[in-house]
């Protein structure tokens, strides 16, 4: 299984989640240091409000690549974006305030699906 790296994961997200390579744009010197370095959780956790903000403006459009990517994602990784895509976004999602899980968990492929599982019964005991 060929690894894909953050640079990779970033490109094919903002080919398939339209708006958010917008949302990159305006927020660059939020996740774009003073030297130069790519701080790839804030780039994340733009995407993790992005994503609840659209569903509860009851814009799904692209979710179902965007969700399959994120499937791919937990699959073909490598650690860092495991991390990125399972600590950043989906527990950025599952803690948006105002928006119910039952909205967008259901969309989730497998593995993500799993883990979400698995953070919910880790806070609830």
């Amino acid at each position: 299984m060929k690894e894909i790296n953050k640079l990779e994961m970033l490109n094919r997200i903002c080919k398939v989640y339209l708006g958010y390579r917008e949302r990159l744009v305006a927020t660059a010197n939020d996740w774009i240091s003073l030297d130069g370095i790519f701080m790839f959780n804030i780039v994340i956790v733009t995407l993790s409000e992005l994503i609840p903000s659209n569903i509860l403006n009851k814009n799904y459009d692209s979710i179902d690549e965007l969700f399959s990517l994120i499937e791919e994602f937990i699959e073909h990784r490598d650690s860092e974006v495991e991390a990125l895509i399972t600590t950043e976004l989906l527990e950025g999602m599952m803690n948006y305030r105002g928006l119910d899980k039952s909205s967008w968990k259901p969309l989730l492929g497998l593995k993500a699906t799993e883990f979400c599982d698995q953070i919910d019964t880790f806070y609830s005991n």
